[in-house]
């Protein structure tokens, strides 16, 4: 039942860090999205979701990518930086 472990642990890597990615992604583009009719009504323009909530979904998600991968093992917990910085900076 290892190999469910392993499986389950990088399932949820890979949600919090979508999570993540799309919580933050929505904060910063919100003043965008309200002067753009197409995404006007999503939920941060439209004020369904405070700034606070956004924030707080995308910490949690962020803490639980870092407790994911450090349950995995120490090598993915050391690498999983690598793959942001090189999509944020180097590509």
């Amino acid at each position: 039942m290892a190999w469910l472990r392993i499986f389950l642990l990088i399932l949820t890597a890979m949600f919090c860090a979508r999570t993540c990615a799309m919580a933050f992604n929505r904060i910063v583009d919100r003043k965008f999205d309200a002067k753009n009719p197409r995404t006007a009504g999503r939920h941060l323009p439209a004020g369904t979701i405070s700034l606070a909530s956004a924030w707080t979904l995308c910490l949690f998600s962020a803490a639980g990518l870092i407790a994911a991968s450090a349950l995995l093992n120490r090598t993915v917990s050391i690498f999983r930086p690598l793959p942001s910085w090189w999509c944020a900076f180097i590509r």
